[in-house]
């Protein structure tokens, strides 16, 4: 018996450290990237008119099926475009960010605790860490 219960310990510890961009990413494999563009850029305008805020949580009712489908934790809307976040936990979260059309975050926002990586055109996977 101990020997099993070590063992599901030990698997529950690498499940925690697991990143879930490979899973997210793979979501991206059935999907048309300029839909998702799209009704990001679509999502993000509607909600900044609506709240005129920085940053705004969207109810997941108000989410397109597009974004529904891919399962997220969370999406919000800033001023600087749709984060679709698949992570979040105190100071760490991943998902996907959706900038404003012709916006490269990897030429401007890199850092130590921010790291963005182009995956579609206008897709992008964001880690926020510290």
């Amino acid at each position: 018996m101990k020997p099993i219960f070590i063992a599901f310990f030990v698997m529950a510890l690498l499940a925690v450290g697991c990143s879930p961009r490979p899973l997210a990413v793979r979501k991206l494999d059935s999907i048309d990237p300029e839909v998702l563009v799209s009704a990001a850029h679509s999502l993000n305008s509607r909600a900044l008119r609506k709240e005129q805020i920085y940053q705004y949580n969207i109810p997941e009712g108000d989410w397109p099926s597009i974004i529904r489908d891919l399962k997220p934790k969370i999406v919000q809307s800033t001023d600087y475009g749709t984060m679709i976040l698949f992570f979040k936990w105190v100071s760490k979260e991943q998902g996907f960010y959706i900038p404003p059309a012709g916006y490269d975050p990897t030429k401007h926002d890199q850092s130590d605790n921010v790291k963005y990586e182009q995956i579609r055109p206008g897709i992008f996977w964001y880690s926020i860490s510290g």
